[in-house]
């Protein structure tokens, strides 16, 4: 069997203290996610994110999703919470390492955008 591999969407938003995260494991945020993942892997450190996941919903093909990228600044790494959600939806909450703070973006200046973050609109 054959894997695909496939950036996640996901939206994200800011307040004074947090960063909030949602990831959709899906090829975009208007369709299904998978809802059966496996070999899941979440590493978060004061400065980068690292998510991944398989899913095996696909006949003759694995979907491998993955996301990285550097954060703005330093966030806690040690306090932040994650909740699973439905159909392939996870969700995190990070603590900023400096607060209060608002961030320009949610990626470090001068590396590359993440193309599949959005900034979630409704939450703002």
């Amino acid at each position: 069997m054959k894997a695909v591999k496939v950036t996640p969407p996901f939206l994200w938003f800011q307040n004074l203290n947090q960063i909030i995260i949602e990831i959709k494991y899906a090829h975009r945020h208007d369709v299904a996610g998978c809802a059966t993942l496996f070999n899941e892997t979440i590493e978060i450190t004061q400065r980068e994110m690292y998510v991944s996941a398989s899913c095996s919903e696909v006949q003759d093909t694995n979907l491998f999703y993955e996301l990285r990228f550097p954060f703005w600044a330093a966030v806690n790494a040690t306090s932040y919470r994650f909740e699973k959600r439905p159909v392939g939806k996870f969700y995190f909450v990070i603590d900023k390492l400096e607060k209060p703070a608002r961030w320009r973006a949610l990626h470090k200046e001068g590396t590359v955008k993440p193309v599949t973050g959005k900034i979630w609109l409704e939450k703002h």
